[in-house]
């Protein structure tokens, strides 16, 4: 599947009718921390990696409670992998480390391509924005907004209550309207555009939030997700993976306040 871009542990043979999950690099890292909750609870298996030089590099330890990671202790997460659940019928991309700059159209045109390539039912785009950076109509209700292609079946967003559509805004610099504007969304704005352009069939799900402790941003934007996707039944029950333990550090040595 679309050669020198992602390079699977086995051959896949069909992933048609799947959904595709992704991150957006974003705000708190909020996309990327409601992945970790989605593959960790689902116990999701590895199924291989996007390399490519539109991405910077990163490697580590496992980072999720699966039993492979408790069995094989030496697995190495890298900078871009895939993950899949046959069950669920779900695919989901996990990016760890930013773009390079200056290479975002390059790494979302090969990204495009082995989508169509892969032939999912619907991308899903997990991403957040500036809380500072609200319009009037956002600063009440929840924090939550969704935003389709026209490529994308929106009858689950039209018939059932509980779902706001990202509303237009006008920018400060040219006074035009934007049909979806995301300040602080990563790949959002232009993976957007590109959907539309190309008929990918996207789901845009983002929160609003700010820097700091992004955890509850994080089951928020999850349980947002799983509200149409209904990976889990009844409450959502997210289990955060081991590796948050360490998210903060060390706790600071006790003693100092003796």
């Amino acid at each position: 599947m679309c050669d020198k871009f992602f390079y699977p542990e086995e051959d896949i043979k069909d992933w048609k009718g799947f959904t595709f999950i992704l991150p957006a690099v974003s705000v708190g890292n909020v996309g990327q921390l409601a992945v970790d909750l989605i593959l960790n609870t689902l116990d999701m298996t590895h199924c291989g990696c996007i390399y490519d030089d539109s991405i910077l590099p990163v490697i580590g330890s496992n980072p999720y409670d699966s039993v492979t990671a408790q069995t094989d202790c030496t697995h190495l997460m890298t900078a871009c992998e895939v993950y899949m659940s046959p069950t669920h019928k779900v695919v989901t991309l996990q990016q760890r480390s930013p773009l390079v700059k200056g290479k975002q159209s390059q790494f979302l045109e090969k990204l495009t391509a082995w989508i169509k390539v892969c032939r999912f039912r619907e991308i899903i785009l997990l991403t957040s924005s500036f809380a500072h950076q609200r319009i009037d109509c956002q600063l009440e209700g929840e924090p939550l907004r969704y935003k389709v292609s026209p490529a994308f079946d929106r009858t689950e967003f039209e018939n059932v209550n509980g779902w706001k559509e990202l509303e237009r805004r006008k920018l400060v610099e040219d006074e035009t309207f934007r049909e979806f504007y995301v300040p602080g969304g990563g790949i959002a704005n232009h993976f957007y555009q590109l959907s539309v352009k190309e008929s990918v069939p996207l789901c845009v799900l983002l929160t609003f939030c700010s820097e700091g402790d992004n955890i509850p941003d994080a089951f928020r934007l999850a349980t947002y997700a799983n509200r149409y996707l209904k990976l889990l039944q009844g409450p959502s029950t997210w289990k955060m993976p081991s590796s948050w333990k360490l998210m903060f550090g060390n706790t600071f040595d006790q003693t100092i306040f003796h």
